[in-house]
This record gives structure tokens, C-alpha cells and sequence, in this order.
């Protein structure tokens, strides 16, 4: 297969260009580009109308969902960690298995991350590990990850304050579809265009504390309030160009849902016949993965004979964040005294992303297949 041929590993799906001139006219029109303008108010009521909706009606739902859009991702976290007023030096339990950005976050917020192990079968940092580890140290906040768009239970980590009087903030970078959001957790999502809901670039904080997100957007402002600033914030608006694709993507976000849940159910039939081959655990009938990772014993193998056949692939948080060189001196929560992640080292090390975008093709997928069953069907090479 040529390089032209490959299978890529992501391929962002964003609006083109003549279904976004509608709202860029509208823009046009008004002179308005940034600083809390009209369409980044109208995406951001959408997008809590939208979590609201995905929302199970159950005793304990927000009956509002607030949010507040951002620059990116990481912007979301920051400012959401700082609204919350911990104080300095205190320790945040998340797990090392996912992206720096949410250890980065915790340490420029001038807080210590303490790194946790993940469950075997979801890859995440469950309400069962974290109740665990409040019980042998104090933690002024729990961090778990949406690891891979994997949701938790919508009022799973409200019971886990309720219970510990520890607060969670939940990171569901790519979690927007899957994700929910309870009475006391807030959420953060990342709007990059390589996620599922993608903008190019932002993020947004979503919330049933309408005064946490009111505080989120000050910081968002260089902390102003009346023309002064009352807090030490940065500038992480999002601007009226971001919204304007954001408020297309809603309007295509269904249909795009639709396809890629049927691609989703091609694909994971196919991945039934590679022999040992486990997914991650933990989605429901309706949830979609952000990205499709895989874990076998040969995932190095696996690698090779794709990248042979011209398929592109990641290994995703290789190696886990406790083990690469800006967070060694990090505290890590370990079992048995042995400060080692054995879970979240074994997913680092037999883990492997497989290609995953809405221009993926029911012929790759297939291509896809066979070359992982031509890897885990063959006997196993013993070197002496």
C-alpha cells in the first residue's frame, strides 16, 4: 500500500467552508469577533441545552446545565481548578494512565498531583480506587478522566463527595456525546479537531453551579469584574470565529452520531475475530469511543505489521505519566509499598490506537482486521 493509499489514524470532519458563511455573514454584520459575543453565547446556551438532553431524567439531575467556552481543553481545567479555590500545595488524585494536559493543569495551578493506578478493564480512575486512596491520604480534589470518551455514570462521583466530602472534577476532553453531567461534578470538555466534536481549536466547562461558571468566565477575562480585576486570571476566551463553527457542528452532530455509531458497530464486530484482542470496558449501547485502542500481548507486532500495510496507529500515554521525565519526582499512590502502576504500565506497554475517523471506509476496516489477525494468529516467535 502507498503512502497516498494509507489508512490514517485521525482525520478531523469539520464544517466546510459554505455551510459556515451563513453565521460568518452574521458576524460580518454585527463587528463582532471575541469578548463574550453573541454567537459564543448562543453555543454556549446549545451546548448546555445539549448535555441536558443526553442527560437520563433521574432524581438528582441538574434541571440547568451552565457552561462556558474556552480557548482549549487544558484552558477549561486550569481555570476550573483555580474557580475552586484549593488550596496551594495541596494534593489532587488522577490517574497517570492519560494526557499531560490534566497533570499540567494540577501543577500550574500550583497544586501536587498524585498519581493513581486505573482499573483493569475501563482504563479509568473509578469512584472504588479513589474512595481507596482518600481513605490513606488527604486530597483536596479527585481528577478522574473519561479515558478514550469511556463516560462515568452520571451521579456516580456526586455519591463519592457525598460520601467522602472530597470534590471531583471529571476531564472528558473527548467525552462530549458520552458524558454527562451530575448535580455537584463539573465537566470539562475539549473542543481540538481531533475530537469527536471538534472546533480546531477550544474547550468548555460545563456545570449545574451557575456561580462556578460564572467564575470560570471572569478568570477567563484577566479576572475582570467592573472594570477591575478582582483575581489573578488570563485571557482564554473563545472567539466568535470558534462559535460559529461550533454552532454548525451542532446542527450536524446527529447525523454525524448516526454513522459513526453504525462504523462503530462494524468495527467492533470485526475486532471480535483477532484472537485475545480486549477492548476497553465501561461504554454503554449508545456511547461511541473518541478513539478505537486495543490491548494485546503483541501490540509492538501489531504496530510493525500496520505500519508495513500502510495503516497508521499511536500508542496513547506511552509511556503513563509517572514515568516520563516532567513528573518522576511526582508522588505516585501504589500498592504493597512498591511504587509501580501496574495497570496503567501495562496498558502503556500492550496498547495500541488503532485508525478511527468518519472517512473511514468499511474496506479499511476489514484491511484493518486482517492484518491484526495475521499478527495474533500466527504462533508466537520464542527468542532465545
Amino acid at each position: 500500500m502507498s503512502a497516498r493509499d494509507s489508512i490514517k489514524l485521525l482525520v478531523p470532519n469539520l464544517p466546510q467552508g459554505h455551510e459556515l458563511m451563513p453565521r460568518l455573514l452574521q458576524m460580518d454584520a454585527r463587528r463582532v469577533y471575541t469578548n463574550f459575543g453573541p454567537l459564543v453565547q448562543e453555543f454556549e446556551a446549545a451546548l448546555g441545552q445539549a448535555l441536558q438532553s443526553q442527560s437520563p431524567a433521574a432524581t438528582g439531575q441538574p434541571s440547568t446545565v451552565h457552561c462556558v467556552t474556552l480557548s482549549s481543553g487544558t484552558a477549561a481545567l486550569e481555570l476550573t481548578l483555580m474557580a475552586m479555590n484549593l488550596p496551594q500545595g495541596s494534593q489532587v488524585l488522577l490517574p497517570s494512565y492519560t494526557f499531560a494536559a490534566t497533570a499540567l493543569a494540577v501543577l500550574r495551578c500550583g497544586l501536587v498531583p498524585v498519581f493513581s493506578d486505573v482499573d483493569e478493564f475501563t482504563w479509568q480512575l473509578t469512584p472504588a480506587i479513589a474512595r481507596d486512596a482518600v481513605s490513606r491520604m488527604d486530597f483536596s480534589l479527585v481528577l478522574p478522566v473519561a479515558t478514550f470518551a469511556c463516560p462515568f455514570e452520571g451521579q456516580v462521583w456526586d455519591r463519592f463527595s457525598d460520601e467522602t466530602g472530597v470534590p471531583v472534577l471529571i476531564d472528558a476532553a473527548a467525552g462530549f456525546g458520552n458524558q454527562t453531567v451530575g448535580l455537584k461534578t463539573p465537566v470539562c470538555f475539549s473542543l481540538h479537531a481531533t475530537k469527536p466534536f471538534g472546533v480546531g481549536e477550544g474547550g468548555f466547562m460545563a456545570s449545574a453551579n451557575g456561580d462556578l461558571v460564572a467564575q470560570v468566565r471572569r478568570l477567563s477575562n484577566f479576572g475582570f469584574e467592573k472594570g477591575q480585576v478582582v483575581r489573578l486570571g488570563i485571557n482564554a476566551k473563545l472567539s466568535e470565529y470558534a462559535a460559529a463553527i461550533g454552532l454548525v457542528q451542532l446542527d450536524r452532530w446527529a447525523g454525524l452520531q448516526t454513522q459513526r455509531r453504525v462504523r462503530w458497530q462494524r468495527f467492533s464486530s470485526e475486532l471480535t475475530k483477532v484472537p485475545d484482542l480486549a477492548l476497553q470496558a465501561g461504554f454503554g449501547l449508545n456511547d461511541i469511543p473518541s478513539n478505537v485502542v486495543v490491548r494485546h500481548v503483541r501490540a509492538e507486532q501489531l504496530r510493525l505489521q500496520c505500519a508495513a500495510a500502510g495503516i497508521e496507529t499511536r500508542s496513547w500515554y506511552c509511556p503513563p505519566l509517572h514515568q516520563q521525565a516532567a513528573f518522576r519526582e511526582m508522588p505516585v499512590l501504589a500498592y504493597l509499598e512498591q511504587q509501580k502502576l501496574s495497570q496503567s504500565e501495562h496498558l502503556g506497554q500492550f496498547t495500541i490506537g488503532l485508525p478511527w475517523h468518519d472517512d473511514l471506509t468499511d474496506g479499511d476496516i476489514t484491511s484493518i482486521s486482517t492484518q491484526l489477525q495475521a499478527v495474533c494468529q500466527s504462533p508466537r516467535t520464542v527468542r532465545s
